[in-house]
């Protein structure tokens, strides 16, 4: 009888162990998923909110352009063809540092939460931005220093292709400096992956 008995509980024991184990390995690819599609939200609420940005931004810009169209002499096309550019570079790289701005506020939620994937984006895609800008920034300088630190605190975690860290490589190519020369280091290697 006693047999029986400790047979009884140790095969209770196992079969609630296995239920265990089987509720842990569901409960992690269920937090995966939804941390994904939570993750796919963003992104797509993000890319919504900068397409509407830069829609308002270009209705501005034409509304400018309009005005200023009426009110300067129309018999001077010259006048007209050169200010209306000024306008627009002026327009152009407000409109960059608004949206290096952009970017840069979400890859400084990404850092800390620890999404170091599309931090790192983020944080390149507002040096390139603030580089349209104002090249001699100190914003620049900040996101060049964000990456570096993330490169070397995710190196092992980050997931980027090749062809992406070719990307950012390219995204950052207006921008001069040691920083910026070892930031396009540090991408080259994690594209080859030579950490």
């Amino acid at each position: 009888m006693n047999i029986e008995w400790a047979s009884f509980l140790v095969a209770t024991v196992s079969a609630s162990a296995g239920i265990a184990i089987g509720y842990q390995i569901y409960s992690y690819f269920i937090a995966n998923k939804k941390i994904d599609e939570r993750l796919s939200q963003i992104e797509s609420d993000y890319s919504k909110k900068v397409s509407e940005l830069h829609d308002a931004y270009t209705e501005k810009l034409n509304e400018v352009e309009k005005s200023l169209f009426k009110s300067v002499n129309h018999n001077n096309n010259t006048t007209e063809k050169n200010v209306s550019v000024e306008i627009k570079k002026s327009l152009e790289s407000e409109l960059s540092h608004v949206y290096g701005q952009i970017y840069y506020r979400d890859a400084l939620t990404q850092y800390r939460i620890e999404a170091y994937d599309m931090a790192l984006l983020n944080f390149i895609l507002a040096a390139s931005e603030f580089s349209y800008s104002d090249p001699n920034t100190g914003e620049i300088d900040l996101c060049l220093r964000y990456i570096i630190e993330t490169i070397e605190k995710a190196r092992y975690n980050l997931r980027l292709p090749k062809t992406s860290c070719n990307e950012y490589i390219n995204k950052l190519g207006r921008i001069k400096g040691e920083k910026a020369d070892k930031v396009r280091d540090l991408l080259y290697k994690l594209g080859d992956r030579e950490f």
